[in-house]
């Protein structure tokens, strides 16, 4: 058997996870992420009216950051991730 016959389900795997492409560089990310964090810290000292929002805000940075992907960001076809990947399958 082929190599790449072999692992085909894998790269198929890989090809559909890589719809979704990174577009988020290290700053972004670095940024998002500390200040996710701080608006999920601030929300335990918040009071009930700004608690959601607060956590709402926060959870978006921290996935957004860890993720490196931002759906806003390709709406708006912005992307600061200098890289750019490639699949096996792709080649």
């Amino acid at each position: 058997m082929h190599h790449k016959e072999k692992y085909q389900h894998i790269y198929g795997i890989i090809e559909i996870v890589s719809l979704r492409k990174m577009n988020l560089g290290l700053n972004d990310r670095v940024i998002r992420l500390i200040s996710g964090l701080g608006l999920v810290t601030f929300d335990y000292l918040a009071t009930a009216n700004w608690e959601l929002v607060l956590l709402l805000f926060g959870t978006w940075g921290v996935l957004t950051s860890a993720f490196g992907f931002c759906p806003f960001y390709r709406v708006m076809g912005y992307n600061t991730c200098p890289t750019s990947f490639s699949t096996p399958a792709s080649n």
